[in-house]
């Protein structure tokens, strides 16, 4: 596969204990029921704190440069104004805030900013209010908040090749010293970008014409049903303003170019056998690869303003560009099975390694997606994978789509994740 630079994001609840309550279960003592740490409040952004803090202690322990932002001046009941005992502090923000790091001789060197070197902890206030406002019923006895972990930089082809096994610890110590609870607003994001300079608008808008041709049929079928209901990953296929757009635009509203013009051609030679979406399909991806820069693309991937959250991933789908320079794929729904965090990984890194391919290859490719994608018979999820080539993970792939009219149906009912040994 093409070299090319990892970020995971993960999303999972933490617990805490209301004000003044004692441990819940005193059988199982991992955060908040150890004793002699300080791991109840009635408040909500301390108890954000509190929970950031226990996930930066587990990490920390197992060894990985880790690291929090915190309040530099934190009031005296605010968790943050304790000493938490961090190897490394940098004041930032006109010291009003501050980088809280551990282990800072182990971190990478890589990242445009400082976060990007550490395995950085923060909240999420959108998965948090939606368990507060909605009919998700959380595991009793605890409050919940949602916590979000960030990868350091993946550069290292031996870590990605041999399933994240650095992934694995950090989330071993987690769920061995916390107790973590998963549900169906927990996702997991996976960030590319290429090893050796910037993302270019030829290798994003690649990417993004292939991830609209297997979406449907690979991408949203390898992922949970819950995921496509979700309002921060909805399909680029259905729901993007390039989607709505090209119900109603014109074919002739698009510049030609050697990539459109190899799907003109592929076209031309068959007449027969296409969908009755072929027509859409095609004015889409002349949408894609016809957009002028990364600002454009990035706008286009988004949906139309339907709703009037202020969160910043509002209108974000399932593809999105982020602010960092990354191709950002939101799709799977959370979880602490590292065999499903790295094929997904994987599954990036092949789509990744076609879009950063030469032109030659990149174009036979791009037809035979797009000759799946509009034939009138729809293939199943293991025929994109071969056209892929990763069809090495149909074993696998079966066993978790077969998880989800089993053990993983309702997400919200997984309870709190066990010890592993």
């Amino acid at each position: 596969m093409a070299p090319c630079w990892i970020g995971i994001e993960l999303e999972f609840m933490v617990a805490t204990l209301e004000g003044g309550k004692k441990p819940a279960n005193q059988k199982d003592s991992r955060w908040p029921d150890c004793p002699n740490k300080q791991h109840g409040t009635d408040n909500g952004i301390y108890g954000n704190n509190l929970c950031q803090q226990a996930v930066c202690h587990a990490l920390a322990s197992s060894g990985l440069p880790t690291a929090r932002m915190a309040e530099a001046n934190a009031l005296k009941d605010d968790p943050d104004s304790v000493e938490d005992h961090p190897h490394r502090i940098v004041n930032i923000g006109n010291g009003t805030r501050q980088y809280r790091m551990w282990n800072p001789d182990k971190a990478g060197t890589g990242g445009k900013e400082e976060q990007f070197n550490y395995w950085f902890v923060t909240h999420e206030a959108s998965v948090t209010s939606d368990i507060e406002d909605g009919p998700i019923k959380p595991p009793a006895g605890y409050r919940w908040y949602a916590v979000e972990i960030n990868s350091p930089i993946i550069s290292s082809q031996e870590e990605l090749n041999q399933k994240l096994p650095t992934l694995k610890r950090a989330l071993s110590s987690i769920r061995n010293n916390v107790k973590v609870w998963l549900n169906s607003e927990c996702g997991f994001h996976i960030h590319v970008s290429p090893a050796n300079g910037d993302l270019s608008l030829v290798v994003a808008r690649r990417l993004a014409a292939m991830v609209f041709l297997v979406e449907t049929s690979l991408l949203l079928k390898l992922s949970h049903p819950s995921r496509r209901k979700s309002v921060y990953a909805r399909a680029i296929s259905t729901d993007s303003k390039i989607s709505v757009g090209s119900a109603t635009s014109s074919e002739a509203d698009f510049a030609q170019g050697t990539e459109l013009n190899v799907v003109k051609a592929f076209r031309t030679t068959k007449k027969r056998g296409m969908s009755s979406s072929e027509p859409r399909i095609f004015r889409a991806i002349c949408a894609i690869l016809a957009v002028p820069d990364m600002e454009s693309l990035a706008e286009r991937l988004r949906a139309p303003k339907k709703e009037s959250s202020a969160a910043p991933d509002a209108g974000k789908c399932g593809l999105a560009i982020s602010k960092f320079g990354t191709v950002e794929f939101r799709y799977p729904e959370a979880t602490f099975d590292v065999d499903f965090l790295s094929f997904w990984v994987d599954l990036v890194r092949a789509m990744f390694t076609w879009a950063a391919a030469p032109e030659k290859i990149y174009r036979v490719k791009l037809c035979d997606l797009y000759a799946l994608a509009t034939d009138s018979i729809q293939l199943g999820w293991i025929h994109w994978l071969d056209a892929l080539e990763v069809v090495e993970h149909a074993d696998f792939c079966k066993k978790q789509v077969s998880r989800y009219s089993g053990d993983l149906k309702d997400l919200n009912k997984g309870g709190i994740l066990p010890k592993i040994g």
